[in-house]
């Protein structure tokens, strides 16, 4: 065990950086970001309910305006990837695992009623232990939180845990995970608080020759980062939630670590990871800066003045002084009817022209570099197409999308290794128990990214099936994707049991033609079936 001796946000930050950041740039809470922002809320310019609550401006009741560019970079590959991850599948059927008369049905990882009943009874065991690690994950709503996280973030760790008997795979954020200098050593680190103390837990796994060991041990931090290894065993217990004989552990013949970490666009420099978000913090900005400022024009310029006479004005000041008790408070009502003046002027309205004001084509621009620099394509938002919306094939909604998707499978590649790795070390774990439990990758399976019609999705699959490309089975799979594996099956006994039965002499010498019919007594002397029985009739 490599023992701590401090552990501090300074460490923490030169570790992974400065994560929040990115997560208050994807929130949109981007006027405690930015210096330009922070000032006009300060002078009572703007106002910012998200982050000041009801705090009024003192001078212009504008807004704020964030236009969260960051978001939609986040958010366009995450529908993609998550709209198109299925469920797990074993590499391994049923029926090639369990001829063998010994096989270990053990099933008490896999939940079910205890009796004899259909509810409690184990059909495959393989599937069911996948499914039953699905369920724990809770992958269906996993999936779009790590996708995102991942991605401001820049890294995402997960670790398969037992908990109360039942195995899952935990999602963690990056900021715990930690490869020490020796190559083969891995910690997990927790900080935990118990009223005014802290603590950090540390998990830690060790890579052998021939196993992998691993441990918990917890700390108590001083003010300044500083740890101690903690004796107490209440407190352990508390803070890790293990017994005594569970702290530690060893796995034979594993010889790499359970924790997967999934770093985003790694480099040499920054094998952590980074965030998508960085470098988009000063785009960003202007964005934001350059609306608001705007908003503030059509604030100051957009509402019509009304000027009055002279004597029209001496009355409004005299009846708000006698109303009100001042001279500046004036009543639209009395505006209604007024005298005019010798030259049969009354009141005049005056408005700019604020048609031209603004500067979105300069937003625009800012836009474009942010989605061109983080591989979003444009029509991926809708931003930049002044033309209504017209239908589209999915082969033509796929080439204008076209730099989103290529980006969004790459990443979607890289998720599913770190899911197929991670439900591997829940397969090790269970294997302990029950050695029949096979060691896999399960397999993910994959959806479209883009939602395309029925009619287009049956035409594609028919052809396929047809052409000898697919089988009649994956073909109704396809098909129908909402039902269940049962359904599947039972509509493929269906239409083979539909299709016309052929004769056996079909079956065994091909479809019928006139030498089958005649028995194939081309090679023996030519004779005519027919034209012999005519010859006996006569």
């Amino acid at each position: 065990m490599a023992e701590l001796k401090s552990f501090t946000q300074e460490e923490i930050t030169e570790t992974h950086g400065d994560m929040f950041l990115y997560r208050d740039l994807y929130d949109g809470r981007h006027s405690k970001l930015f210096d330009r922002a922070k000032a006009l809320i300060e002078q009572g310019e703007i106002i910012d309910r998200i982050e000041y609550g009801d705090v009024k401006a003192q001078n212009v009741q504008t807004p704020y305006i964030v236009v969260n560019i960051s978001k939609m970079i986040v958010d366009i590959p995450t529908l993609f990837i998550t709209r198109s991850m299925g469920k797990l599948q074993t590499n391994y059927p049923i029926n090639e695992i369990e001829d063998d008369e010994d096989f270990n049905t053990e099933d008490n990882h896999i939940e079910g009623t205890q009796d004899d009943s259909l509810n409690g009874e184990l059909f495959d065991l393989q599937q069911e232990t996948l499914d039953q690690i699905e369920v724990n994950s809770n992958f269906n709503k996993h999936h779009g939180m790590n996708i995102k996280q991942w991605q401001i973030d820049g890294g995402i760790v997960a670790v398969p845990e037992v908990i109360n008997g039942q195995v899952k795979l935990s999602f963690k954020e990056r900021n715990v995970y930690y490869e020490l200098e020796d190559g083969k050593t891995y910690q997990l680190r927790y900080i935990v608080e118990r009223g005014d103390d802290k603590y950090v837990h540390v998990h830690e796994e060790v890579e052998g020759e021939d196993e992998l060991t691993g441990s918990h041990t917890v700390y108590h931090m001083d003010d300044n980062g500083d740890l101690q290894i903690v004796d107490d065993e209440e407190i352990i217990f508390d803070i890790t939630k293990l017994e005594k004989e569970l702290r530690n552990y060893v796995l034979k013949g594993r010889k790499r670590t359970l924790f997967v970490y999934l770093p985003y666009s790694p480099t040499f420099m920054n094998r952590y990871g980074r965030s998508v978000l960085m470098g988009q913090e000063g785009k960003q900005d202007e964005v934001n800066w350059t609306m608001t400022r705007t908003a503030q024009i059509f604030e100051r310029n957009g509402k019509p003045r009304i000027s009055v006479s002279k004597e029209v004005m001496e009355r409004l000041i005299d009846v708000s002084r006698q109303r009100y008790g001042v001279e500046d408070k004036f009543d639209h009502r009395d505006l209604e009817v007024t005298t005019i003046d010798e030259d049969g002027q009354s009141l005049q309205i005056h408005q700019i022209d604020i048609s031209k004001i603004g500067d979105i084509t300069y937003v625009k621009d800012v836009i474009k570099m942010m989605l061109m620099e983080t591989q979003t394509s444009e029509k991926a938002i809708d931003f930049f197409t002044s033309e209504g919306a017209q239908a589209q094939s999915g082969t033509a909604k796929f080439y204008d999308l076209l730099l989103s998707i290529m980006k969004a499978e790459q990443m979607r590649d890289e998720y599913i290794e770190f899911i197929q790795q991670g439900v591997e070390n829940c397969m090790w774990l269970l294997n302990r128990d029950n050695s029949d439990i096979i060691i896999e990758k399960p397999i993910i399976v994959q959806k479209d990214m883009m939602p395309v019609t029925s009619k287009e999705t049956s035409t594609l699959n028919n052809q396929s099936y047809a052409a000898g490309t697919q089988s009649l089975e994956q073909t109704v799979r396809n098909n129908n994707p909402d039902k269940s594996e049962e359904w599947i099956m039972e509509e493929v006994e269906k239409i083979e049991a539909e299709r016309t039965s052929q004769d056996s002499m079909s079956l065994l010498r091909g479809n019928m033609t006139g030498l089958n019919f005649n028995d194939n007594k081309e090679d023996e002397e030519e004779t005519n079936p027919v034209d012999e029985e005519v010859k006996e009739m006569e």
